[in-house]
């Protein structure tokens, strides 16, 4: 057992160090003393969960992750119009760049497998987009993480899955976005999105589930020239 000793002065808690208990050890009246706990009595954080093994090439399933990316191009094409239309809104919005369909890696990450503590494989897109109003401009930048999971893998006979996630939009150049600030509300971008997806896809929900089951997952990527090959891939 180990003890820490610190000395009081004043209102400032001056640290000395944690020394080898000694029954004998004189501790005056300025002194606090208190039990320092071994390192292997502390709380230990859980275990990160499994993830899934990689599947063998060739794999049984893919998804092709660029067919996500054009979708995301048509719900900016209708997020551009929205705001375009509205009366309320005295700037207008426009792509900033190419659409993620057509911007290759300089809006979309590659495709990459799980890892430790992400048991999804995952690419991000990036919704750029440029405001003007009055002679002046804000960039922003709003990242779509584009997910496939194989939902409960360990069992043999898992889901396959793949979802988008609207995170929060990057503003260059200040945070002032008169007129356009509720477009760019997470909540409301991530409940358009999904809108979108639904009517692209012509189903009830943004979360696509696909036909077949697994037991792995991994990803292809074709970073740095050819990302029309990035995709998800499952065993089954």
């Amino acid at each position: 057992m180990r003890i820490f000793v610190a000395s009081v002065i004043g209102l400032s808690l001056v640290a000395t160090a944690c020394v080898d208990a000694d029954p004998d050890l004189a501790r005056e009246e300025s002194e606090l003393c208190y039990t320092c706990p071994d390192e292997e009595d502390l709380p230990q954080p859980p275990p990160p969960p499994p993830i899934p093994p990689a599947p063998t090439l060739p794999a049984d399933y893919s998804y092709d992750v660029g067919s996500m990316r054009f979708i995301l191009s048509k719900a900016g094409d209708a997020l551009i119009a929205g705001i375009n239309a509205d009366t309320d809104v005295a700037g207008t919005i426009a792509w900033r760049g190419d659409r993620p369909d057509r911007c290759g890696y300089a809006c979309n990450t590659p495709a990459w497998a799980p890892y430790p503590d992400h048991d999804y494989a995952q690419s991000t897109t990036y919704l750029r987009f440029r405001y003007s109003q009055w002679g002046t401009y804000r960039d922003i930048s709003v990242p779509v993480s584009i997910r496939a999971t194989c939902d409960k893998w360990a069992t043999g006979a898992g889901t396959r899955t793949v979802s988008v996630r609207t995170l929060e939009p990057a503003i260059s150049g200040g945070s002032w976005l008169e007129g356009v600030v509720d477009f760019f509300s997470v909540g409301y971008l991530s409940s358009f999105v999904d809108a979108q997806i639904k009517q692209q896809l012509s189903t009830s929900s943004a979360r696509l589930t696909l036909p077949g089951t697994c037991d792995s997952l991994g990803a292809i990527s074709g970073y740095p020239g050819h990302p029309e090959l990035d995709a998800f891939i499952w065993d089954r």
